[in-house]
């Protein structure tokens, strides 16, 4: 398979084992991950895995939401290893598939930054005055595999 294949079906658990400037990720049981776009970085605070995260100006990755225009046009990627809080090291993945047991999204919609949930995406881009809209990716075939792949463009609504 090429850059860019996969294959994941439901019951798939990947066994990745990413190893960057010495540190391991082995993804939990209801998490996994296919990408060749990763690395590692600070977190600026706590994030969960699976949240997006913004590089934000201190060269340190925060939530993002889309409510803030910094964040919306930001670097993002995608945590797939908890930071407890500041300055933690923690793996991040810019582009690929993520699977997640706990999401339920449509196949084939596009994926938006959230502007309700902190670090989250959904399906329905945000429609509130000062709010940002950025694509991040899509839903796959399965409810719970999406192609993470944030787009450099962004708009206000």
């Amino acid at each position: 398979m090429g850059k860019g294949d996969y294959v994941m079906a439901d019951d798939y658990q990947a066994n990745i084992r990413a190893k960057r400037n010495g540190m391991w990720w082995d993804p939990p049981d209801d998490l996994s991950a296919i990408s060749e776009d990763y690395g590692i970085a600070t977190a600026g605070s706590a994030l969960a895995i699976t949240n997006v995260a913004y590089l934000a100006s201190t060269g340190k990755y925060l939530i993002a939401q889309a409510d803030s225009e910094i964040e919306a046009k930001s670097r993002l990627a995608m945590a797939m290893s908890s930071p407890d809080g500041d300055t933690d090291k923690f793996i991040v993945m810019f582009e690929g598939y993520v699977k997640n047991v706990a999401w339920a999204f449509t196949s084939g919609l596009p994926l938006f930054l959230s502007d309700t949930v902190p670090g989250g995406l959904t399906h329905t881009p945000p429609s509130g005055p000062g709010e940002f809209v950025r694509a991040c990716g899509y839903g796959t075939e399965t409810a719970t595999i999406i192609y993470f792949g944030p787009s450099k463009d962004y708009g206000e609504v």
